[in-house]
């Protein structure tokens, strides 16, 4: 047996958790700003996101349907091309293959007890019957509750792209439009989704929680406040003990206030670091530890205090080092560390991202691809056919892991000391979904 495959039979359990697929999940809980078991004992949280499954971003398939800009372009583009039913199809499959039991495997090989899962509005209801729920509303949510619950995790649900769009990027849905804010109506029609969402789950503790809206950056920060507290008391009227989640800024939450001021209990708010992740390494400008060095030990010592004095944990619900030569999966685990010295926790971005080469690279968004090239399909050429036979293929092509990931995030072997900061090292702090 190689190396490799060892790798992915490691069964080291690095941090302590009540989670236990032998049995139902215990209920937890936000208290005195760490995650806890109904013991009041710290449970270290640590996840994946199941990105680009329910609400597709067109850098998860890295060009290997043509290349589209967002969502609703690919949407649109199968929609004129073969109708709205055919459409609707076609994206089932996707949604059928692209996540199937075996990501869940893929998940539970690295030892984490909890994956976050962004949905789209539209798998609950059309525009043109709005507040209506499709017949098929819940099935990939109850599919992700059931796997998950199988092996012992828990689910973060969280709204990645509401009625009309609450950030005008592709994280959101439709680059460029933005109308969420300005529409009391689609706002109200979110609050009516979750509505249904909360009841279905209330509970089941394997639901641990639900997440307001993702990165909602197209309005003001009064406004989401505003949201987050009529949500707030929506979620409350039915479920006495999820967790809320509250999104953060792109750079911060101090506008919320304490969450104890706001009448707020057993909330956590969420924020998404990706320090040096996007930059683009050059002979002038090489990328290096350094930046995500800096954040570690100057910037993320500032946000424990600052949840300190909230007394609240802190989801670090995306982060991605990305680039090897940036620190790579030793660079990931002490951000993984540092959360679990805290009591918060951490959900990777991403389980897995497709690409036209195949193979683990220098670049990792994800944490298994496929591993060989794929084979060239054009959503507005190809023949409905052959769209048809790529989303399947999805459920069985081969995978791979990233070693340096899985090796890092499975092992009792402690990072070595973070390199040597100097004043002028800049640490900016990039957030949410970006040009990949």
């Amino acid at each position: 047996m190689g190396t490799f495959a060892c790798l992915l039979m490691l069964v080291l359990v690095l941090f302590h958790t009540t989670a236990s697929a032998a049995g139902p999940l215990p209920r937890l809980r936000s208290e005195g700003g760490r995650i806890v078991d109904p013991a009041g004992r710290t449970v270290i949280l640590r996840g994946v996101n199941l990105g680009n499954w329910l609400l597709f971003e067109p850098g998860g398939l890295g060009d290997s349907m043509g290349r589209v800009a967002d969502q609703h372009e690919w949407f649109s583009v199968l929609r004129d091309r073969f109708g709205e039913a055919e459409r609707r199809r076609l994206i089932g499959l996707y949604r059928d293959n692209y996540i199937t039991a075996r990501d869940f495997d893929a998940v539970a090989s690295f030892k984490f007890n909890i994956v976050r899962v962004g949905f789209d509005y539209e798998l609950f209801e059309d525009d043109e019957r709005p507040m209506q729920l499709r017949p098929d509303a819940f099935k990939y949510l109850d599919f992700a509750v059931a796997e998950a619950k199988a092996r012992g995790m828990y689910v973060l649900f969280d709204l990645h792209g509401a009625q009309e769009r609450q950030v005008d990027g592709k994280q959101g849905g439709r680059i460029g439009y933005n109308r969420f804010w300005k529409d009391s109506s689609a706002q109200e029609r979110s609050l009516w989704l979750w509505d249904q969402v909360i009841t279905r789950y209330k509970g089941d503790p394997t639901v641990i929680g639900y997440e307001a809206l993702n990165e909602p950056w197209g309005g003001t920060r009064e406004q989401l406040k505003d949201y987050c507290q009529r949500w707030y008391e929506r979620l409350r009227r039915i479920d006495a003990e999820a967790i809320a989640v509250f999104p953060g800024w792109s750079d911060g939450i101090d506008f919320f206030g304490k969450p104890s001021d706001n009448g707020w209990t057993n909330a956590v708010f969420d924020m998404h670091f990706y320090p040096g992740s996007f930059d683009r390494p050059s002979a002038e400008k090489p990328v290096t530890p350094l930046i995500n060095a800096k954040f570690i030990q100057e910037a993320l010592p500032e946000w424990a205090a600052r949840m300190k004095r909230l007394e609240t944990p802190l989801l670090i619900g995306e982060m991605n080092v990305v680039l090897k030569d940036a620190g790579g999966g030793e660079m990931t685990r002490r951000y993984y560390d540092f959360a679990a010295e805290q009591g918060w926790a951490v959900t990777f971005w991403t389980l897995k991202e497709l690409t036209r080469r195949g193979g683990v690279g220098t670049r990792m968004w994800m944490l298994t691809t496929n591993r060989d090239p794929m084979p060239a399909v054009d959503i507005r050429t190809s023949p409905i056919e052959e769209i048809e036979t790529a989303f399947r293929n999805f459920a069985t092509m081969p995978l791979v892991t990233d070693p340096d990931l899985l090796h890092w995030l499975t092992t009792d072997e402690k990072p070595r000391p973070l390199p040597t900061t100097r004043p002028d090292d800049a640490a900016p702090v990039h957030t949410g979904e970006q040009p990949r």
